[in-house]
């Protein structure tokens, strides 16, 4: 197989799906299956500059009726963002505005807040941000081959990789409560890693299978979703006239506290109370053969008893 990577403005390629002169394969076709924060943050991302995934495009000739030769160019990944692309084009949702109420977007809402196309449609839009907008050049992947096979097994390829999970999404946000996150509950060769010594006695979770020094492997970040509910709760009842109240730990709540606690003091009362916790917990009796694996039995009273 021949691959070529070529480039094309959004604008074209936007007119080319459009025109039905790029169409999707009838095998990988699946449909619209992002939602509108998905689409937001696509256009957002691209209005700031930020560069999105290659596009791959199979070229595919076929023996025409007057003995010539036909030439079709299938859409094999992308659709998605095509989708999305073309959507805004026609006006069909603005860019997220989270100072005046408009849907949020899956990137962290204060960052579109501060941008001059948020709440915009495309007709909305300032004049150079359109022109900039369609101007923007994307990469694409020619394909030739007339073996099938091979397109699709590079289809099942693009689409094996290992997503990432809500809370590895997070640790990329910007952000103070982000940082202290990452600061307590560690996350390595991260340059705020200094992780308390609480957490030695919670499991690491999801690894890679290889740690060969050329790659990176961070098994943590179901201990910074622990964590980052921990903070959460002890932050939202400290902050509240209950200290027993319940604090919804749904996803987008956490992603809401993220958010609101985007700047933090650090003699922030709710704050100092955390850390107050992580230090004082290696202290109690018996957190020594916790980490040595003995087994923890329930307390009337934190600190009575650690383990059975």
């Amino acid at each position: 197989m021949k691959s070529e990577l070529k480039k094309r403005t959004l604008q074209d390629l936007a007119n080319l799906y459009l025109e039905r002169k790029l169409p999707v394969s009838p095998e990988y076709q699946r449909g619209t299956k992002w939602g509108r924060p998905q689409k937001q943050a696509l256009v957002d991302s691209l209005l700031r500059g930020y560069q999105i995934p290659l596009f791959y495009v199979h070229i595919q000739k076929t023996p025409s009726y007057t003995g010539g030769v036909n030439e079709t160019a299938w859409l094999v990944d992308g659709q998605q963002r095509l989708i999305s692309i073309t959507d805004y084009l026609k006006n069909r949702f603005p860019l997220p505005d989270a100072e005046n109420g408009a849907p949020t977007t899956v990137t962290p809402a204060l960052i579109a807040a501060g941008s001059a196309w948020a709440g915009k449609t495309f007709d909305e839009l300032a004049v150079e941000d359109r022109d900039r907008l369609l101007g923007i050049e994307l990469q694409v992947v020619e394909m030739h081959t007339q073996d099938e096979d091979e397109v699709r097994f590079l289809f099942v390829r693009l689409q094996a990789g290992t997503p990432l999970t809500a809370q590895e999404k997070r640790d990329a946000w910007p952000g103070d409560f982000t940082t202290f996150v990452i600061r307590h509950a560690g996350k390595p060769k991260h340059e705020d890693n200094n992780p308390k010594p609480f957490f030695e006695i919670l499991p690491h979770g999801r690894t890679l299978n290889i740690d060969d020094g050329d790659h990176y492997v961070d098994g943590l970040a179901e201990r910074r979703k622990f964590f980052a509910g921990l903070a959460m709760t002890i932050m939202v009842r400290e902050r509240s006239e209950s200290a027993t109240g319940f604090v919804d730990l749904k996803g987008k709540k956490i992603n809401d506290f993220y958010m609101g606690n985007f700047k933090l003091k650090t003699d922030d009362p709710a704050v100092l109370r955390v850390v107050k916790m992580l230090d004082a917990i290696p202290k109690l009796p018996g957190f020594e053969m916790l980490l040595a694996g003995a087994p923890v039995r329930a307390c009337p009273k934190i600190g009575e008893c650690i383990i059975s």
